[in-house]
């Protein structure tokens, strides 16, 4: 999950799941795919992480 673009690859085919326009989207959707307990708000808080989707 790098950028804006939240992508799935099986074998030679990729497909996009969604586009990110936010970091809120960024973090409601690591809720849903990887069960990651992080609020909405606590987005700035995470190490590790771009400022903003670039």
């Amino acid at each position: 999950m790098y950028g804006p673009v939240v992508k799935v690859s099986i074998g030679a085919r990729t497909k996009v799941l969604r586009t990110m326009r936010s970091d809120e989207e960024r973090v409601e959707l690591m809720r849903g795919l990887f069960g990651i307990g992080v609020e909405v708000g606590g987005a700035r808080w995470m190490r590790e992480r771009e400022a903003a989707l670039g």
